[in-house]
């Protein structure tokens, strides 16, 4: 059997050049910046979805009071 023909061999080799090469773009300032930039984005659209939430559930809540005092 070759060595070159293991298929569990190659996969064993190529993962762990996968994992040499994330380390090294993971460590990286540039990957590093963009990751925060886009958690930071991630947080600001979740904040303005909570508000925007509460904001239709207030709304919601002043159509029901506004139809009950109707009634």
């Amino acid at each position: 059997m070759c060595i070159l023909k293991s298929e569990k061999l190659l996969l064993l080799a190529g993962g762990a050049v996968v994992a040499l090469l994330g380390k090294k773009v993971l460590k990286s300032q540039v990957i590093r910046k963009i990751c925060v930039e886009g958690m930071a984005t991630g947080m600001k659209l979740q904040k303005e979805a909570l508000e925007t939430f509460q904001n239709m559930k207030e709304e919601a809540e002043d159509l029901c009071h506004d139809s009950d005092v109707n009634e």
